[in-house]
């Protein structure tokens, strides 16, 4: 766990440490109000944003703003949401077409708007909870819908956001203000965020609600306001203006917008109680009595510290009741009671204040408190002494002799004598140097000796008196005592009863009344409640037999009801698995298995469970009996162990025992092996190729050769030259390969084993690949000494040549009737065809690290510094430049309207293509990658390390991984369903592809 105070530590720093890390876990940020806000990151990256105690901008919100949804639809899609089990993004898509993709796009809004706001705090709390990802604080929107926003983009807009916010605040200090234009004539806004804001100011709709409305965030929206303050096109309401359109609409009796209006006013005035107290009397005619007392609270203050102390009081006397622990709203009343001589105010307001002081261990505040009481209400001896033991307490002696003193002077009367020497011996306690008081003390003990004597005399003769008289009719009386008292007992006994029913006792002790004293006068009563009790015992049989039956019939009904519920509940749940609604289904079934104790057999009511696999299609056994393939509904009661085996070509078997019934679906992830390993003779590090079945390379033994997919057994093989491995890069044709070797001879060799259908010899030394130009009229070939040579494909003779300055290690790219070329004198040459006419000619700073990928008009490559280029073949300019976290390990590749690099660092980047702004990326490797291959969706490479990766585009997520043991470099050829791959020490590893992923 990590904590700390964002006073020591800016949130930027957190963000950058946390994504430098790679953490994943939870980010907990406690503003000073008690706001709880958290940032959850997977990897490095934030992916989700959420708010307790506080309302957060809500998804549905956002999507009705963007325009996405109308208002009405996100009203009914929550309406539906409170009786179905799916969530509100899947209920969006289903039912208004609304795309996972416009749910994403809101999502990534909501983070982006709430975390900005984040930046501007200066005093919160924070702490990262290490790991803790909750899945439950998720919005409600489908599964497969996941973001990631890089932190570094966050914190760079994060802090020209927060820069623009202050200067923003200080014109529009409240989200509270109502603006009104300057005048009524209407403009004409260019930019679609003018024009709506243009139309929401009203002069009736705070700042906060054109939140709810605007086209954007609410940075957005402030900053247009501020434009239009700056501009001078509005103006704020006035106080007298807030105050009169508050009372106007408080009489037609909308009251929403009044408050609107009184709450500004309130912020327009803040030292003055009067908009205080009209809002506070429009809140309590909206019920929200809590709300109201707190700004009637700050008015007695206001009216306080303004001196009008009657008016604090005959408004804050009826709050007392409800601020008993507010010290400063206490002391205000004190004081004002004080200064309107109020004695009952100043009792009841005394009386709180100390007693809240005194729970606080201020005794001595207290006692002063109490004191000032006495002073007013001065023969009040009990508060006296409450306030001296307090000032005894804080050790004031002298103070609270004084008030013991005052107490001692009232009490002289001969009742009270005993009490008064209890507050002397404490005065002597505290003043023992009291001669005065000890000798006080004296006589009064004196006093009351004599006093106690005198009584003690007249007690003993009525004591005797009074036996005479009992001994005189104690006789008589006994037998009538005896019956009362067992009378009262067994009325006593009566009363019990009552509660619970069972009289038995209460009849025992009646009946034994009558038995021993039936002379007493007692008996009569005896009898009487002996058939009072049996009334109510006759009564109670009748209600007992009564509820017994309506128990009984209530019993049958609610065994009915249950019944038609569960048939219910089992239609919807087969109606819900005849949708494919498994989740659905499975929630209904498990509310039955566990809601319905009545019926036991609910209990074996089989749940569906969903087995799903990665890949797709994998063959399913449930305790060795096949069932199908995934993903596949198995039917099971619940707490059962069950075995299940997943098995699929090109994967390792998969088997786990699951307990059913703790989810609706259960997910397997299959690791991926090898359907084959062989190898050549050597090492292999050119690019591979495959037609008709057959795998051709180029092997560093000298050879080429061509191998069967299906048996893997070489078809035939070719040695050119006599150098061996020095070859160029191939140039691989549907009937023939164009290759060269270190001495400069260039083959046109048939894919068959037939002989080269010409060779030349251009006595130089080749490492780019030739290329061939659109008509396939052309041959285009590059050496080490930077030469460039048009040959005719016809013949193989050259028709032209040109040099540069220094070696051309990439191939050269036919653009229509142009070549273009880049050579390591970092200048990209675009010449004329065939006779290598110089068009254009273009100087980059840093060598060319990368192949040329000519799409359209464009080439595209990387250069040494870690920068993406656009370059317009048509205009002879740079497009743009798009710099990436590190040198490009593999040339670029198009796909569609985006540009596809990786680096060496092995992240994998999608660049839209005509503007070069990087539409996302992801870690795709943890070594270098090699060359890349893009197919069905997917793009295909191997590392330095020996990874073996499927990136997925779509998901943005790595879609398998298989580690071997060697370095692959070259891109995958594909063949059927199966994938090829080479590496450097000459090994093919042959992978499934999986269509389903």
């Amino acid at each position: 766990m990590i904590r700390g105070n964002l006073a020591s530590f800016s949130l930027g720093e957190i963000f950058q440490s946390l994504a430098v890390n790679n953490h994943t876990g939870t980010l907990k940020i406690v503003e000073s109000d008690g706001t709880e806000k958290y940032v959850y990151f997977s990897q490095g990256e934030i992916c989700l944003f959420s708010v307790k105690s506080h309302p957060s901008l809500r998804i549905g919100e956002i999507l009705v703003r963007k325009g996405a949804i109308t208002r009405k639809q996100l009203e009914t899609a929550l309406k539906y949401q409170e009786t179905a089990s799916e969530k509100l993004g899947q209920i969006l898509i289903k039912k208004y077409g609304v795309s996972p993709e416009a749910i994403q796009d809101a999502l990534v809004t909501k983070i982006y708007d709430e975390i900005y706001d984040l930046f501007l705090l200066t005093e919160a709390e924070f702490e990262f909870f290490v790991d803790h990802f909750p899945q439950e604080v998720f919005e409600t929107f489908p599964e497969n819908v996941r973001i990631s926003i890089n932190p570094q983009a966050v914190v760079m807009e994060g802090l020209r956001v927060s820069d623009e916010w202050k200067v923003i605040h200080k014109k529009i200090k409240t989200y509270n203000e109502i603006f009104t234009f300057n005048d009524s004539k209407k403009r004409k806004f260019r930019s679609a965020p003018d024009a709506a804001l243009a139309e929401m100011i009203d002069g009736e709709t705070p700042v906060r609600k054109l939140f709810d409305t605007f086209p954007g965030n609410r940075f957005e929206c402030c900053k247009t306001t501020f434009g239009f303050l700056g501009a001078g096109l509005i103006r704020p309401l006035t106080l007298d203006e807030c105050r009169q359109k508050g009372l106007n609409a408080a009489k037609r009796n909308n009251l929403e917008k009044a408050f609107d209006f009184l709450l500004y006013g309130v912020e327009l005035s803040p030292g003055k109680p009067e908009p205080l107290l009209l809002i506070a009397d429009l809140l309590e005619k909206m019920g929200r009595e809590s709300e109201a007392r707190t700004y009637q609270r700050d008015a007695v203050m206001l009216h306080a510290s303004s001196g009008a102390m009657g008016e604090a009081l005959k408004l804050g006397q009826v709050l007392i009741r409800h601020y008993p622990r507010d010290e400063e709203f206490l002391h205000v009343l004190f004081s004002a009671a004080t200064h309107q001589r109020n004695l009952s105010m100043v009792e009841s307001c005394g009386e709180a204040l100390a007693q809240l002081l005194a729970s606080r261990g201020e005794k001595q505040r207290a006692a002063e408190i109490l004191h000032e009481v006495c002073t007013h209400v001065p023969r009040d001896t009990d508060r006296k002494i409450r306030a001296a033991t307090l000032f005894r307490e804080s050790n004031c002696s002298r103070e609270a002799v004084a008030l013991l003193e005052e107490v001692a002077d009232q009490l002289s009367s001969r009742v009270k004598i005993g009490d008064k020497i209890k507050i002397l011996r404490t005065i002597f306690e505290l003043a023992p140097d009291r001669q005065d008081i000890k000798q006080e003390i004296n006589n009064l003990l004196e006093l009351q000796q004599r006093w106690d004597q005198r009584k003690k005399r007249r007690f003993t003769i009525a004591g005797i008196l009074l036996i005479v008289l009992i001994v005189l009719l104690l006789v008589p009386l006994l037998y009538e005592i005896k019956a009362r008292e067992l009378m009262s007992h067994a009325q006593r006994l009566e009363e019990i009863s009552k509660v619970s029913g069972d009289y038995a006792v209460a009849k025992s002790s009646y009946e034994e009344i009558l038995e021993a004293y039936g002379w007493s006068t007692q008996a009569r009563i005896a009898q009487d409640a002996l058939d009072r009790i049996a009334a109510i015992e006759r009564v109670q049989a009748l209600a007992l037999e009564n509820e017994k039956n309506s128990i009984l019939s209530q019993q049958d009904e609610k065994l009915q009801n249950l019944k038609t519920t569960i048939t219910k509940l089992l239609e919807l749940a087969h109606d819900m698995e005849e949708r494919g609604d498994f989740e659905g289904a499975f929630g209904v079934l498990k509310k039955i298995n566990t809601e319905f104790p009545e019926f036991p057999k609910t209990k074996m009511i089989p749940l569906p469970i969903t087995i799903t696999s990665s890949p797709g299609g994998c063959t399913v056994r449930v305790n060795g009996k096949e069932i199908g393939k995934t993903p596949v509904v198995v039917r099971e009661r619940a707490d059962l162990q069950i075995d299940v085996l997943l098995q699929h070509e090109g994967c390792e078997d998969l088997q786990r025992t699951i307990v059913t019934g703790q989810g609706w679906r259960v997910h397997f992830e299959l690791n991926l092996r090898p359907l084959d390993i062989f190898e050549l003779t050597g090492p292999v590090h050119l690019p591979l190729n495959a037609y008709g079945g057959d795998i051709f390379a180029v092997s560093r033994d000298g050879y080429i050769y061509s191998v069967n997919s299906t048996d893997q057994t070489v078809n035939w093989r070719r040695k050119l030259g006599e150098y061996g491995d020095l070859f160029s890069q191939p140039l691989y044709l549907p009937t023939e390969i164009v290759i060269g070797n270190v001495v400069g001879e260039l083959y046109a060799l048939p894919r068959s084993a037939d002989a080269p259908r010409w060779r030349t010899s251009l006595k130089t030394t080749m490492l780019a690949a030739p290329a061939v130009s659109e008509n396939g009229r052309w041959i285009a070939v590059a050496d080490l000494n930077g030469s460039i040579f048009i040959l005719e494909n016809q013949s193989g003779k050259p028709k032209a040549i040109v040099r540069t300055e220094n070696e051309i290690v990439h191939a050269p790219r036919f653009w229509g009737e142009h070549l273009v070329v880049a050579s390591q004198d970092n200048t990209l040459y675009v010449l004329a065809v065939p006779d290598l006419r110089p068009v254009h000619a273009e100087f980059f700073e840093h060598d060319f690290d990368t192949e040329l990928t000519v799409e359209h008009e464009f080439a595209y490559f990387g250069t040494r510094d870690g920068t993406l280029h656009c370059f317009n073949l048509l205009d002879h300019a740079l497009t743009w430049s798009r710099p990436l976290d590190n040198r490009l390990s593999a040339s670029p590749r198009a796909v569609g309207e985006n540009i596809l690099a990786v680096t060496s660092s092995g992240t994998l980047y999608v660049v839209d293509s005509t503007e070069g702004e990087v539409v996302w990326n992801g870690r795709a490797a943890e070594s270098p990658p090699g060359e890349m291959l893009v197919h069905d969706g997917l793009a295909y490479f191997g590392t330095d390390e020996g990874e073996i990766i499927g990136f997925d585009l779509a998901t943005r997520e790595r879609s398998w991984l298989y580690r071997f043991d060697d370095s692959v470099q070259e891109a995958p050829v594909v063949i059927g369903d199966r994938l090829y791959f080479v590496s450097t020490s000459g090994r093919f590893v042959v992978m499934k592809i999986f269509r389903d992923q």
